[in-house]
């Protein structure tokens, strides 16, 4: 409806002017009007006669003259609530879009004084197209000028309240039509159709209005997979759209906690300070300094994002809260497909967010759209603890009638409890969702608007009426549409306007009831649903996250959650778990391509942030001792200093190794570890290496090294030798003793027989050179 309204041809078409049954005060009758026309032609067909050619621009109206690209646009219509002794006023730009003049436009009044009761009847007037000729005008606007090509004009008009006709008394208050006619020279092109609200003295009542916008990014990762993007969008794009839209006074949000949480942003880096590749296979491995910290600034969230943080972080005081799961995660599914980690790193991870921001969410909700909505979808999120579930307006269709709206609410009861479904009234969602920048009358749109409240709040109904307003694409409004929008509801005296806290609080506390009549103050429900009762659309099925992909991101969420335990700062592990759970996002359900790239993207990131830890390689290492420490080098390419258990093992039993050494890394650095080694046999080994975290879990794949074990091979060398020396020593005194006398033999130095030595190699005396026997001595040569 907020759309150029076309006109119809009336001239040019070989058919004479559609008669009225009316005209406006001061001018001629219609019965006068073709002997008027007549006689003006003829007069002009003689001056042209007359002055000649150059006198034919002076032609009242060219009969081919096509009024179709005539255009109104209702600028202002007020007040929003008419009450007698008030005026009636308006203004519409006219615009001429054909390729001919447009002579004397004006403006015509008409109304009619019966009210509306159902709210069909607003849609079955505003799509009549013809313009409206019926009934005498009950007010005019002044002659323009005439319209060229292209040309627009704007035009008033101010009528008396009691010159409409509108009954005063107080039951008969309500909505009233309105249409403004576009008549040349007489002829009527086209119609503009809109609504007054007739509000006498002595009426009371009305209903309670809300609007709930939902606040998100269509891509929740895309901060950090294109931050330019992202950088775009949120600042002239659809995200701010959206965000403007969320900080209208009176709106609420349902908000989905990622955009409080800004990721940190982080590129795993190498180390300023390389160590050296081979470490002294020799060294005893001492403990080795760590390098300097790296001098890069902290990691930090992109600007974009963190604007967004802090304008929704200000704007939320005052308003109802829903907490959506974070980055749209499917809980549903994550649960079905028993992926506990990941369904409790989006819980934990909502809850960070909303404790780090300081905003409070009344509770959690989510969004069922009608193609998924099925009682077993709605008794999945119920069961997964959502505590309101906003549904198509079509679930609540069965308890309204033509006379009476019930409030936006259905209740839920099923065996996990009792929820509230938000079915949003689907007129007034339909109508706000029509205020787009490209709309090109918004202004109609809000009039339509108001009337749809006054229909309900006119309607015959004691209990208390709630409608909740919820617009098809929050993205695609016009943030000044909105806020003006909101200031109608805000000066309509029919509309109260108040949070969605409030329905959600009574039918919280059962203060609820089915009956019209109900004068307790009770809000007026469309009743209550058991997930079996609830109706299915053609085509609609319970969708879910592809089995394969889903497997896939609870494994890299694991190992994620392993390596963040390690971490001084867990910031640097934000991108990567925002990245899986932008994953695992209910807007992956039913296309499985789509969510298999996403998961292959998810998983990727987080593999590089695992493999920015590491045990530098060496080439070999020798033990030439008992015992040695063994030197190990960790290197740490985050941003953020660990904590890491150094585990050793070994192939065989050649040697004995300690227990797991730990070691902290500095950030962009590394450090060394040693590990002491005892050598039990010779031999060669391969120690493998493996960082894990405190309680053991692996962090890295084992790096395995060669070890030549030659244990102290010097000492036991020696220590043979002395033995075997030892050994001899002993047995030749053994011997001595066995074989030998107590006394010495005495030396013999006398020349030795030269003949004998040379035959026999014995020392014999020469002949003649003996000493005679020392006395006692003579018979001890003989017996040797």
């Amino acid at each position: 409806m907020s759309q150029p309204v076309p006109t119809t041809p009336a001239l040019g078409t070989g058919r004479s002017p559609r008669p009225r049954s009316g005209a406006p005060v001061g001018r001629q009758p219609a019965a006068a009007r073709p002997i008027l026309r007549t006689l003006v032609s003829a007069l002009v067909m003689c001056l042209v006669m007359l002055l000649g050619p150059g006198a034919a621009h002076a032609v009242p109206q060219p009969e081919d003259f096509d009024g179709t690209d005539t255009a109104l646009r209702l600028d202002s219509l007020g007040p929003a609530a008419l009450e007698p002794g008030g005026t009636l006023s308006a203004e519409i730009t006219i615009t001429n879009t054909s390729s001919q003049t447009l002579l004397a436009p004006q403006l015509e009044v008409r109304t009619r004084t019966p009210r509306i009761t159902e709210r069909e009847q607003l849609e079955q007037w505003q799509a009549v197209t013809a313009p409206d000729d019926s009934g005498t005008p009950v007010g005019t606007s002044g002659v323009a000028g005439d319209l060229a090509p292209g040309a627009s004009t704007q035009v008033r008009v101010a009528i008396p309240a009691e010159e409409l006709g509108y009954s005063e008394a107080p039951e008969l208050w309500g909505v009233r039509r309105l249409s403004f006619t576009l008549v040349s020279e007489e002829t009527p092109l086209v119609s503009l159709r809109s609504f007054t609200v007739w509000r006498p003295s002595g009426v009371s009542g009305g209903i309670r209005a809300s609007m709930l916008v939902p606040v998100s990014s269509a891509d929740p990762a895309a901060q950090v997979t294109d931050p330019t993007a992202f950088t775009a969008d949120a600042t002239a794009g659809a995200l701010a759209r959206t965000r403007d839209t969320a900080l209208v006074d009176g709106v609420d949000w349902m908000l989905d906690p990622s955009l409080l949480d800004p990721a940190t942003l982080v590129e795993p880096q190498e180390p300023e300070e390389e160590p050296t590749e081979d470490p002294d296979p020799d060294a005893t491995a001492e403990p080795t300094t760590p390098a300097e910290e790296g001098t890069a600034g902290p990691p930090a969230p992109l600007e974009a994002a963190d604007q967004m943080r802090l304008a929704l972080q200000e704007g939320a005081a005052g308003r109802t809260v829903l907490g959506t799961p974070y980055a749209g995660a499917d809980l549903v599914s994550l649960s079905e497909a028993d992926a506990p980690h990941l369904g409790g790193r989006a819980r934990i991870a909502a809850q960070d967010a909303w404790g780090g921001s300081g905003v409070t969410p009344h509770g959690q909700a989510v969004a069922v759209p009608e193609q998924q909505l099925t009682g077993e979808e709605l008794q999945a999120w119920q069961e997964e603890g959502s505590e309101a579930i906003v549904v198509p307006s079509s679930l609540a269709a069965a308890g309204r009638s033509d006379h009476v709206t019930p409030s936006s609410v259905v209740m839920l009861e099923s065996d996990a409890g009792s929820t509230p479904l938000i079915a949003p009234d689907e007129g007034l969602s339909a109508q706000v969702s029509m205020l787009t920048p490209e709309s090109a009358d918004p202004v109609l749109t809000r009039q339509r608007i108001l009337a749809e409240t006054a229909a309900v709040a006119s309607q015959d109904v004691s209990a208390r009426q709630h409608l909740v307003i919820v617009p098809e694409d929050a993205s695609a409004l016009d943030p000044e549409a909105v806020d003006a929008m909101m200031r109608d509801l805000q000066d309509a005296p029919w509309v109260e306007r108040v949070p969605l806290s409030q329905l959600l609080d009574a039918a919280e506390q059962g203060s609820v009831t089915t009956d019209p009549g109900d004068e307790s103050g009770a809000v007026l429900s469309a009743g209550t649903l058991r997930p079996e009762d609830v109706p299915v659309a053609e085509g609609a099925a319970a969708q879910r996250l592809a089995p394969r992909a889903t497997a896939d991101l609870e494994a890299a969420s694991e190992r994620l959650g392993d390596i963040t335990s390690v971490m001084e700062d867990p910031a640097a592990a934000d991108a990567a778990e925002l990245l899986l759970l932008a994953a695992a996002s209910t807007g992956h359900r039913g296309d499985e391509q789509e969510a298999r790239e996403g998961a292959d993207a998810a998983v990727a990131r987080t593999d590089e942030l695992t493999a920015a830890v590491q045990v530098v390689p060496v080439s070999e290492y020798t033990l030439v001792a008992d015992a040695a420490g063994v030197p190990i080098t960790v290197r740490n390419a985050l941003p953020t200093p660990i904590t890491v258990q150094v585990l050793v093992s070994s192939d065989t039993h050649v040697v004995r190794i300690g227990d797991p050494e730990t070691v902290r890394v500095p950030a962009r650095g590394s450090a060394q570890v040693t590990v002491p080694v005892e050598a039990i046999a010779n031999g060669t080994v391969t120690l493998s290496t493996t960082l894990t975290t405190a309680e053991g879990v692996p962090l890295t794949d084992p790096v395995g090294v060669p070890l030549s074990v030659n244990p102290a091979w010097e000492n036991w060398t020696t220590m043979a030798l002395v033995i075997a020396m030892g050994l001899l020593v002993v047995v030749g005194v053994l011997r001595a003793r066995r074989t030998g006398s107590s006394r010495r033999a005495p030396g013999v130095k006398v020349p030795e027989d030269p003949a004998v030595l040379a035959s026999t190699g014995r020392s014999q005396p020469a002949a003649g050179t003996m000493d005679p026997p020392r006395p006692g001595t003579e018979g001890q040569e003989e017996s040797r």
